[in-house]
């Protein structure tokens, strides 16, 4: 009896240490499940996933690996073990997406990414943590600019022009009167 209670609080402490370590590592895209990538039939892009280690003090070694979608993706980094210093969410996985020319608009891949902690040195017992990442790459035309028409100009301003010679003239009189009643 003693050693169950023993080893129930041992496996409760262990476990909040854990805890704090799971929730300390995490990826983000600026795509997801309902919010797809979208690209054209023959298009290349290049995004990136974030890896982030914004919980506790310790760095984290993580290594990320395409597990759906190698047909139109990889990942471009030559080291796919990457090293998350603590407190940070920039270290950034480059991957390149290439849908091809063949692609009939409608067409959907699914990317998938697996993500866990490793021990970098990669000796000694290590705990990991683990999860996967996937977004939809939609094939769809992208809507154009739209296009503005100029309007035909409606021609020359004449009623313009005539207001303004009937000013000048209004105003030439005016003057001319103005100065024949000063000569006598």
């Amino acid at each position: 009896m003693k050693k169950t209670i023993y080893f129930s609080f041992v496996l409760t402490i262990l476990t909040v240490f854990l805890v704090n370590s799971v929730f300390a590592f995490g990826v983000t895209t600026w795509y997801w499940k309902g919010n797809p990538l979208t690209m054209e039939p023959g298009e290349t892009q290049k995004i990136f996933l974030e890896l982030q280690n914004m919980i506790g003090d310790d760095d984290v070694a993580a290594e990320v690996k395409l597990t759906k979608g190698s047909e139109i993706a990889e990942i471009t980094d030559s080291n796919t073990i990457y090293s998350v210093p603590a407190k940070t969410k920039d270290t950034k996985v480059n991957v390149r997406i290439s849908v091809p020319e063949t692609d009939p608009i409608g067409r959907s891949y699914t990317l998938g990414f697996s993500i866990k902690t490793v021990n970098p040195g990669g000796g000694g017992v290590g705990l990991s943590t683990g999860f996967t990442k996937e977004f939809d790459v939609q094939v769809a035309e992208k809507p154009k600019p739209p296009i503005i028409e100029e309007k035909p100009g409606k021609g020359f301003p004449w009623l313009t022009l005539v207001i303004a010679i009937a000013i000048v003239i209004v105003f030439a009189v005016i003057v001319k009167k103005a100065g024949k009643g000063r000569t006598k």
